[in-house]
């Protein structure tokens, strides 16, 4: 997912020329790609509720989708089947972000879960930043021919071992395994029932490893669950807007406004997202010392200063070097410490995992958009 997050901005004046569309219709490349992501976490939200014992294998066959559509960009001459497409891989990658988010907090359900998550996040930054990095050599100005699109080729086919990894464990965990499966699906259909002192029976239901069910759950009043999702979904779309808009026109205004090289402009990309890696790393033993409220409220005063020393001096090459690593390392790991801070208040199912990602979607799609007119 962060190998084709990173992939999109550094390539986009080379789609472009391949395609003989402007920047402006370009944009909705970045709008579809986020409405892609909202759908496709909705989506895996659903499913995920649905089918419990399926979740591998629901990743398993997303990733594959997500590896065809990679592969098949460079061959699209036409912008509207362009845009098409990178809504196709905007689904796919919002059903991998849930998913694997759903994933881990079932797994994890029972421990401190935000080194994990961060762990998760953290290698959506290794992908992101590793991304410009194979796509730079190839927009070198020095080659005789245009060889960008063996950088797509190039990360569609990293996906397949991760794919083959991931198989192994859907056919392990849910295919092989018929009788354990069956033995956990009993397990939680059973009831238990038990007299109290009128002898009145009381029953209720057995959910194994299930975090979403633990009795602190049913003492929080629905008006107070309603209201931390919903404010939650508004911060986290002024965040993702942000990252993703940051992220997207990088290199095209470095190009443009500061007429950085287009390979040098690459690995000005590729340093952003270094940053915001290895943010997301630091922020796995962060998360062991800090509380969720205070890593984000350090993230905040470092994502505006960034931009505040942006703003003030816009025509400079070192600057926009410095806050493109100060925003990275400062926004890394807003995300993963809002998913913690919520898990601390409500338990997280895949309904409510999907309504806070709705709103990331959301900003990821408006701002870039708006931000291209």
């Amino acid at each position: 997912m962060g190998l084709g997050m990173g992939l999109v901005g550094p390539t986009i004046l080379k789609l472009r020329e391949q395609t003989n569309s402007t920047l402006d219709q370009l944009g909705y490349v970045f709008f579809t790609r986020a409405f892609g992501f909202l759908g496709g976490t909705v989506f895996a939200g659903i499913i995920v509720d649905h089918f419990v014992l399926l979740g591998r294998t629901f990743l398993t066959l997303t990733i594959l989708i997500m590896c065809l559509v990679i592969l098949i960009i460079p061959l699209i001459k036409n912008v509207f089947l362009l845009i098409f497409v990178q809504l196709m891989w905007g689904i796919t990658a919002g059903m991998v972000d849930n998913l694997v988010q759903i994933l881990t907090l079932r797994h994890y359900g029972q421990h401190q879960v935000g080194p994990y998550i961060q762990a998760v996040h953290g290698a959506f930054g290794i992908g992101a930043f590793l991304s410009p990095l194979i796509v730079a050599p190839f927009l070198n100005k020095h080659r005789k021919f245009d060889q960008w699109h063996y950088a797509y080729w190039i990360i569609g086919f990293l996906h397949i071992p991760n794919l083959i990894w991931i198989l192994f464990y859907a056919i392990r965990d849910e295919c092989c395994l018929k009788k354990s499966v069956e033995t956990n699906v009993t397990i939680e259909n059973d009831k238990f029932v038990s007299e109290d002192d009128d002898n009145k029976q009381s029953i209720g239901v057995i959910v194994p490893n299930d975090p979403t069910n633990l009795p602190s759950s049913s003492k929080i009043r629905p008006f107070r669950i309603i209201l931390i999702i919903s404010s939650l979904s508004l911060f986290l779309l002024l965040h993702d807007g942000s990252e993703s808009a940051f992220g997207a026109y990088l290199h095209t205004y470095a190009s443009l406004h500061l007429n950085f090289l287009k390979d040098i402009a690459a690995y000005l990309n590729s340093a952003f997202w270094a940053s915001f890696a290895f943010g997301r790393l630091c922020g796995i033993p962060l998360s062991t010392k800090l509380s969720s409220f205070q890593m984000i409220f350090i993230d905040l005063i470092g994502c505006i200063s960034s931009l505040v020393l942006l703003f003030i001096f816009n025509k400079s090459s070192t600057i926009l070097w410095i806050s493109s690593i100060l925003f990275g390392l400062s926004i890394a790991s807003i995300y993963p410490s809002t998913i913690s801070y919520t898990e601390e208040h409500i338990k997280l199912t895949g309904k409510r995992m999907s309504i806070l990602t709705v709103g990331a979607s959301t900003g990821g799609a408006v701002i870039p958009l708006l931000i291209g007119f």
